[in-house]
């Protein structure tokens, strides 16, 4: 399914039904299904850029394994 990042609209308080809390300022990536897309309707959130993922670095073992 299509993915989007949601974020309230200022002085709305919309809850997530997905997690049980009330959708943060900061927004997240949500799943456009029938809830989402009404509040998109509604304007109780909008649209937002897709956040960066967190990325991950690669650590390399230093150090010889010699035995």
């Amino acid at each position: 399914m299509t993915q989007i990042t949601v974020t309230p609209v200022a002085g709305r308080a919309v809850p997530d039904p997905e997690l049980g809390t009330l959708l943060s300022k900061e927004g997240r990536t949500v799943t456009l299904d029938p809830y989402w897309q009404r509040r998109l309707l509604d304007g109780d959130v909008k649209e937002a850029a897709p956040t960066e993922p967190t990325k991950v670095s690669k650590t390399t073992k230093t150090g010889s394994d010699d035995q």
